[in-house]
C-alpha cells in the first residue's frame, strides 16, 4: 500500500459514488504536510496521513497532529497497513480499507 494507491482509490471512489467531495493536500514552507484533505459537504474536513507501515506510532503523526490543530472543523485520520484500530492523541488510526469506508468512500 502506498500513498499513490490510497490517493488513487479515494479519487476513483469519489467519482464512482458521485460524491461532492473536494480532494487536496497541504505542504508548508517547512515541508510539513498533510497527505490528503477531504472536504465533505455537511461534515467536518478529513485530514489524512497515509503510512505504509504495519505499526503506526505517535512519531509518525507529528505533522498531522500539529497542523491539524490549526484547521477548524476537522478531524484527523491515519490510514495505514496497521490492522489495529487505535487513537493516538487526536488522530484516528485505521487500516486503510476500513478508513476509506469510515470516510464514506
Amino acid at each position: 500500500m502506498s500513498f499513490s494507491r490510497v490517493g488513487e482509490a479515494c479519487f476513483k471512489l469519489k467519482f464512482a459514488k458521485n460524491l461532492d467531495y473536494e480532494l487536496s493536500y497541504l505542504r508548508t514552507y517547512a515541508n510539513a504536510e498533510i497527505d490528503l484533505i477531504i472536504e465533505r459537504p455537511g461534515m467536518s474536513r478529513a485530514l489524512i496521513e497515509i503510512k505504509s507501515k504495519t505499526q503506526v506510532v505517535e512519531e509518525d503523526l507529528k505533522h498531522l497532529s500539529s497542523l491539524g490543530t490549526d484547521i477548524t472543523n476537522s478531524e484527523s485520520f491515519c490510514l495505514s497497513c496497521d490492522p489495529n484500530a487505535k487513537r493516538i492523541g487526536k488522530v484516528n488510526c485505521l487500516y486503510w480499507k476500513d478508513g476509506l469506508e469510515q470516510l464514506g468512500l
